[in-house]
């Protein structure tokens, strides 16, 4: 491939970022949907990425400035997101006791309150004003890439360096998770299977040298690590409400509570057979 058509190809992946970023932006501020929050996130991650590998290309200090907006925002999202997947899970557990059903719908009730209000601060963390500002960073960050292209010859090759890096780092917390599948390294081994998918999305197009990862299982394998991930949070909260019924004297809440949370472990335990079984045992998802 020709550096220019690459150059172009690598321009447009970053323009699509900031696209991603204004689309999932105006979802949170509309409120209609229940998975805005999530792609907004998803969308920085993916932006975050396309910012490690095209560093070369981008100039540092609004490079620089433009992680440390993204990465603040997606963690001021995180707390309200997680409340979201909270209160999903909780409708969707099938209670059975009387008490069971009436401990959960007394929880669900407060969790909705506070994702209402974490969505309210959503919509101001998303606005228009700080999202712009982001995207002029974006363009400042890609302002005269052809020069440092020039400059920097060695472009492409670093960025395919650094997907190599993404994918090892990935493979290697994998197989840690798939040995000791303690719930920290499950979380890292989910962190690191997103910044490979996304480095490899980010080489997408004709710029990945080398074969590239099998996207359909690195996907599969990463749905599989979030619902564990999902299901770790749940269990854990179940837990600890029902340690604070119990601290106050409620222990027949307390009981119900963590009959629910034994059920959400069951569950997590199957679903981590799915992970430390013989069927992903190839990592390297080769295409």
């Amino acid at each position: 491939m020709l550096l220019s058509t690459a150059l172009d190809r690598a321009g447009e992946s970053l323009r699509r970022r900031g696209i991603d970023l204004v689309t999932a932006a105006r979802r949170v501020r509309a409120a209609r949907d229940d998975e805005a929050i999530h792609d907004l996130r998803v969308a920085l991650r993916r932006l975050e990425t396309a910012l490690a590998l095209w560093r070369p290309l981008l100039e540092p200090r609004a490079r620089r400035q433009l992680r440390r907006r993204s990465r603040g925002l997606r963690r001021r999202l995180g707390r309200t997101r997680e409340r979201e997947v909270l209160v999903t899970l909780l409708h969707a557990e099938k209670a059975t006791a009387e008490r069971e059903v009436a401990a959960a719908a007394a929880l669900r009730k407060r969790w909705l309150r506070r994702v209402e209000r974490g969505r309210r601060k959503a919509r101001r963390a998303a606005s228009k004003r700080r999202v712009g500002r982001m995207l002029s960073l974006l363009d400042a960050a890609r302002s005269d890439s052809a020069l440092r292209a020039a400059e920097r010859p060695d472009w492409l090759a670093f960025a395919n360096r650094r997907a190599d890096r993404n994918r090892d780092r990935a493979q290697a917390a994998l197989r840690a998770a798939r040995s000791a599948p303690e719930d920290a390294a499950l979380h890292q081994a989910r962190i690191a299977l997103k910044r490979w998918r996304y480095g490899e999305e980010g080489l997408s197009g004709g710029l990945r040298r080398g074969p590239a990862s099998d996207s359909v299982r690195l996907r599969e394998l990463q749905d599989v690590l979030g619902r564990l991930h999902d299901l770790i949070v749940f269990r854990d909260r179940l837990l600890r409400e029902s340690s604070r019924r119990a601290a106050r004297g409620d222990e027949p809440d307390a009981v119900a509570l963590g009959a629910l949370a034994a059920r959400v472990e069951a569950r997590r335990l199957a679903e981590l057979a799915r992970l430390t079984g013989p069927a992903p045992a190839d990592l390297s998802f080769a295409g």
